[in-house]
């Protein structure tokens, strides 16, 4: 079977107990073999690469070698130790990095001191001659023929021997090598190789069907199957059961979410039945999966013979003997033969989990040495043919184990992410933690196979870590990628002339003790370490709250800004409210919705609409930066911190970019994005947009009107590029509120415009559209920073604080005095002598935020109580202040000539703005 072939591993049900001996002090990052529980190993999926047995779990000695002779505390060479760099296993277990390990202390005192000797005034008379009856006595040993201590002692005395002959030391190590190699062509000791069997339906599949069918793998256990995730077929309507052979229904899937088929499937037996009916409704892809059979475990070596034993290779004499102390140095050629041993061990299937595990452990170990350096990783990934040529042993095993390990590990994480983020296990399993260790060792995350940014970010994100980590712990320079990053977070919290100092990243200001502090605190307190906005950090709303809009405010109305202490305690980076929703993104990147469910617009998954802030389960392990609805709209985008899109809700007119019109009332990722570094978003009525990380515009959803920018009107159901801006860099884009016009913004301080031009909101003199982007000329030059748009009218904003609006004037939503339209920018005179630094729009309001804290609003409401309409001609307070005794309208906009600030009767530094479509 193919390398790359793999079944995930499945994750302990709680963490196994350390073994006793010395190797269960060493570092997270070292990933070393623990006993694996009886019940444990049933559930292990045995080998990563090829059928995935289940064998019976070897027993602790079996496992991990006696502490008399592990690598720890056994030297079989008088040469000196090796020392080789521990990664941490996850950015969560850094604190722990930084206490000195059992390992590394006693590796230290013995760098320093004497080597342990195991040779008493008895053992000390054997001689070389004597290592081959010494090693035959401890082959029966570990195959439980002697006293309780037989194993012990005689690794011991092997060890100890090593130590003192150089020759016993080579003869050790080679009869290692020839163990493992042994091992991996020994058939006699292994079981019947079964490969896995693909089942799967048309793509798409046909209507009014109904097929079935039985997979029988003989001389299997049991057999396990999983689904591919591409499955989707239409839930309840177009089912597939799947039965065993006694035709008892085991498991029926149907849905096109992942989380539908998912699960695995465990079926006693070597057989397994399945049937697929369908109707005259909606189809989809179908499905496929791939069932892979548990073979029994080999026989029990009680019922062989002394001589049999002795003739049949041992995994177990190898784990008590091989250390990486031996002498490597007079025999380098024997390291490429031992790091393909050890592959192909680790993918060898008659093999106990426990014993791969192990393998792969050594391979590490090895590969991080001076000696595993002459190894040419990036030629075994990219040309093996040329490797095996240049190396004088059988490279197959080791290029299959390499190649084959990014599918392995992205395979292997996709399987256990869900299952620990949803709180089915506490952790991950120490075979993913050893093949993740293995893999950052390699430092596979900077080689093409792991260039796919959204599929491999959780590993760069873990490579940052365990690196950082070491660095802080053997206090050498930190990993510059990490130094950029924090520079980065720095810079956007410095003002615009200030020079950052780096002393940060020095060592000799930061020290041991300090580093310890800080770990130790950010893990403890790490609420302590979200960033927030100045101020009391609290949070108003008003207006229409008759679907729970606000976030926890009480009363359908509310007519004055009123705190919401539900929104308070997420401490929000961003708020920004939809068509009657409202949702918050947190520093941990965190999204909560809020408000009106109907159509599935707040992701939570259903259409129930509900009143207090709510996460998104089904995205809170993706880090959210940013999310965008419009003030009109019922669809949303967020976007992840790993550039990728995710959208949900109504899709008519394919807004969500999934590639049809079919609705989600939870985040799905746009896959057409995947690939492309996405740094911004923005949502309209009817069509979304974002920008990419080089400055490309993509739009899609309605077309009609030339919206889009493609040069025609057509509708897009998946991102499409805007032609007319290559050559432009683009750094903001805003899109109508249920309207169609759209507005952008590039680097070369130029606002664009295009789609429907009725009033003038396109900003060009005319109510004429047009379908590609065009400039507004009006605005060159004037240091325009961001762009809105409302109904039927736009706003810009420069840098230096000045706010310009145009387009439809009714409800004074252009802030100007009158109801007039406005065809070209014109600047809002109410706010002359104000630095305004944020801007949020309505449907039929503004609202803005100065560099004093204060927050102005203008414009007004379809509706308010009873069906009156509410305007506001300038930007004006409307934050429950109440003048000459008379309380502000309800919803908290007025008629006012003039531009007024909102505030309350203790004043408040108000940090930015959000608008809803009723007042939110």
């Amino acid at each position: 079977m193919p390398a790359c072939m793999i079944l995930p591993v499945e994750c302990p049900s709680s963490s196994p107990i350390p073994p006793s001996d010395e190797s269960s002090a060493s570092s997270p990052s070292e990933a070393e073999e623990p006993p694996v529980p009886p019940e444990t190993e049933e559930r292990l999926s045995p080998n990563p690469w090829q059928d995935k047995r289940g064998e019976a779990a070897p027993t602790e000695d079996a496992i991990t070698p006696s502490s008399a002779v592990t690598p720890s505390a056994a030297a079989a060479s008088s040469r000196p130790f090796i020392p080789v760099t521990d990664d941490p296993g996850a950015a969560s277990i850094i604190a722990e990095t930084m206490t000195k390990t059992k390992e590394d202390s006693e590796g230290q005192s013995k760098a320093v001191g004497p080597e342990p000797q195991y040779l008493d005034e008895f053992t000390s008379l054997l001689v070389p001659d004597d290592t081959r009856v010494m090693v035959d006595l401890l082959k029966l040993a570990v195959s439980v023929r002697s006293g309780e201590k037989g194993k012990a002692v005689l690794s011991a005395v092997l060890s100890g021997m090593g130590t003192a002959y150089p020759q016993v030391a080579d003869m050790l190590l080679e009869l290692c090598v020839t163990e493992l190699e042994d091992v991996a062509t020994d058939s006699q000791s292994g079981r019947l190789s079964s490969q896995p069997v693909v089942v799967e339906s048309s793509h798409p599949y046909t209507d009014d069907t109904s097929t079935s069918g039985t997979v029988k793998i003989p001389g299997a256990e049991g057999l396990r199957v999983e689904f591919d995730r591409q499955c989707s077929t239409e839930r309840r309507h177009d089912p597939l059961t799947i039965m065993d052979g006694a035709n008892r229904i085991v498991s029926v899937r149907s849905g096109r979410e992942w989380s539908d088929w998912s699960s695995e499937l465990r079926i006693p037996g070597d057989e397994l039945k399945w049937k697929f009916t369908s109707d005259g409704s909606v189809n989809g892809w179908g499905w496929r999966y791939t069932v892979y059979p548990i073979m029994p475990a080999a026989g029990p070596k009680d019922l062989l013979s002394d001589r049999c034993i002795l003739s049949c290779p041992s995994m177990d004499l190898v784990t008590c003997l091989l250390d990486f102390r031996l002498n490597f140095a007079s025999n380098r050629g024997i390291v490429p033969r031992l790091a393909a041993s050890l592959a192909a061990c680790a993918q060898l299937s008659a093999l106990a989990a426990g014993h791969r595990m192990w393998a792969l452990q050594r391979l590490r170990k090895l590969l991080t040495t001076e000696f595993g350096q002459s190894i040419n990783i990036n030629r075994l990934l990219g040309d093996s043919d040329g490797e095996a040529r240049s190396l004088s042993f059988s490279g197959s095993a080791l290029a299959a184990l390499v190649k084959g390990l990014p599918e392995a590990l992205q395979r292997q994480y996709e399987y256990e992410d869900p299952i620990v983020r949803g709180g089915k296990q506490l952790l991950h399993s120490p075979f993913f933690k050893v093949l993740v260790a293995l893999a950052c060792d390699l430092e596979l995350d900077t080689l093409p196979c792991c260039a796919e940014t959204h599929k491999w970010a959780w590993f760069r994100r873990y490579c940052t870590a365990s690196r950082v980590a070491v660095a802080l712990d053997k206090r050498t320079h930190l990993p510059r990628p990490f130094l950029d990053e924090v520079a980065k977070k720095i810079r956007e919290l410095m003002a615009d002339l200030e020079n950052m100092i780096a002393l940060h990243e020095s060592h000799d200001i930061f020290k041991r003790e300090q580093d310890e502090q800080l770990v130790q605190w950010m893990n403890r307190r790490p609420d302590d370490w979200t960033l927030s906005a100045g101020g009391s950090g609290t949070i108003y709303g008003w207006g229409h709250n008759h679907r729970g809009q606000l976030g926890g405010i009480e009363g359908a109305k509310v007519k004055v800004p009123t705190p919401t202490e539900a929104l308070a305690t997420l401490r929000p980076v961003q708020l920004i409210g939809g068509e009657q929703t409202l949702f918050a993104v947190t520093a941990d990147g965190k999204l909560y919705a809020t408000g009106y469910g109907a159509g599935g617009r707040l992701g939570i998954g259903g259409t129930e609409s509900v009143s207090t802030p709510t996460l998104l389960e089904s995205i809170q392990h993706v880090f959210i930066r940013k999310v965008a609805v419009n003030s009109g709209g019922k669809h949303c985008l967020a976007l992840s911190s790993e550039g990728e899109v995710y959208s949900w809700g109504e899709a008519e007119d394919g807004k969500l970019g999934h590639g049809n019109r079919s609705p989600c009332d939870r985040p799905r990722v746009i896959e057409s994005l995947r690939g492309v570094e996405v740094v911004d978003v923005a949502a309209g009525g009817a069509h979304s947009a974002c920008i990419t990380a080089s400055g490309e515009l993509y739009t899609w959803g309605k077309g009609r009107y030339g919206r889009l920018g493609h040069g025609d009107s057509e509708d897009q159901l998946k991102p499409k590029l805007v032609d007319a801006l290559q050559g432009h860099r683009v750094i903001d884009v805003a899109c109508g509120s249920g309207d169609a016009q759209t507005l952008c913004l590039t680097d070369d301080d130029m606002v664009w415009s295009w789609g429907d031009g009725d009033y003038g909101k396109l900003g060009r003199g005319g109510s004429d559209g047009c379908k590609v982007p065009m400039k507004i000329d009006s605005l060159t030059g004037l240091g325009v920073v961001k762009v809105e748009c409302g109904s039927q009218f736009s706003v810009a904003l420069t840098k230096s604080g000045a706010v310009y609006t145009w387009g439809k004037g009714d409800y004074h939503r252009l802030g100007h005095g009158s109801d007039d339209h406005v065809r070209r920018p014109r600047q809002v005179q109410g706010l002359q002598g104000k630095k305004v630094i944020a801007i949020a729009t309505g449907s039929l309001h503004c609202v803005c935020c100065t560099e004093d804290g204060e927050v102005y609003t203008w414009g007004g409401q379809r509706r308010g109580p009873a069906g009156r309409r509410h305007h506001q001609r300038h930007p004006e307070a409307a934050a429950g202040r109440r003048a000459a005794g008379k309380e502000d309208q309800p919803g908290g906009l007025r008629l006012r000539p003039h531009p007024r600030l909102v505030h309350q009767q203790t004043r408040q530094r108000w940090q930015a703005p959000i608008t809803g479509s009723h007042g939110v």
